[in-house]
């Protein structure tokens, strides 16, 4: 994916199966984000939260954001597992 800071901003993480025979719904429950030169931030939940933004506000135009260790849980489930992780170009 490619775009802009701001619209990374805000922005949900979410995890899906693709093209699996059940739609099996799933909620992340918690993510890290990577900006080139910055410290990786954790975050608990499944948006952005406002120390993710102090570093992507500090990307340059080309860098590649990476959203990683995205764990998940699936709704109704005890079952919990991890996505795999997102690269986003800043615009």
């Amino acid at each position: 994916q490619k775009g802009s800071k701001s619209r990374l901003n805000f922005s949900q993480v979410t995890a899906s199966l693709g093209g699996f025979l059940w739609d099996l719904k799933y909620n992340v429950i918690s993510f890290s984000v990577k900006v080139p030169g910055q410290p990786m931030v954790f975050v608990q939940g499944d948006w952005l939260d406002d120390s993710c933004k102090r570093v992507i506000e500090k990307a340059n135009r080309g860098d590649k954001v990476i959203i990683s260790d995205i764990k998940t849980k699936m709704v109704g489930s005890a079952v919990r597992g991890e996505a795999y992780s997102v690269m986003y170009e800043i615009q």
